[in-house]
């Protein structure tokens, strides 16, 4: 199944089904589904938002099949501000969007030598996890967690190349 990814919370006319939807304001005025790769880019700070003015409001209903993607190795705001900030909003489910993964040869060489890798973006998603949020990791490779990484999330969000939607597995 493809993931439903959004760079807004659907309006009362947009909402269909009962699965997760995975909310990335990063994305906001960018091309999609080419978006979510270039919303890795330097080009923005893809958390801004939560240094925003809003609170996520509707029914718990709704709220709860909302993801919020989050950039998980944010340089400018501490885990656990970022967490606590996130809280503050009313959001209670997180993911790794966008990610390091999206790269790979030597820009994922590169990255990962300023530690940027998809490795500490799983750490982050499981400290939000004992913090009390639900979490789903977004990866280049379907069977790259363990067993008992995997219990830990809700859902795995796999990728393939630029332009292609990611696909929702069952963790």
């Amino acid at each position: 199944m493809l993931c439903d990814v959004r760079d807004r919370v659907p309006g009362q006319a947009e909402r269909d089904g009962t699965g997760p939807v995975f909310i990335c304001p990063s994305l906001s005025g960018l091309p999609m589904p080419s978006g979510l790769w270039l919303s890795i880019l330097p080009i923005h700070d893809a958390n801004a938002y939560v240094d925003e003015d809003w609170v996520l409001e509707g029914p718990a209903s709704e709220r709860d099949r909302l993801y919020f993607g989050v950039f998980a190795l944010d340089r400018l705001r501490s885990p656990d501000r970022l967490l606590g900030r996130l809280r503050a909003k009313g959001i209670s489910r997180i993911t790794n969007l966008p990610t390091v993964s999206f790269f790979d040869a030597t820009t994922a060489a590169n990255l990962a030598a300023l530690e940027f890798r998809p490795e500490l973006e799983l750490a982050f998603l499981l400290q939000a996890r004992r913090a009390g949020f639900g979490v789903a990791f977004c990866t280049g490779q379907e069977n790259a967690r363990g067993a008992a990484e995997r219990r830990e999330l809700d859902f795995i969000m796999v990728h393939d190349r630029p332009g292609s939607g990611l696909r929702l597995i069952p963790a």
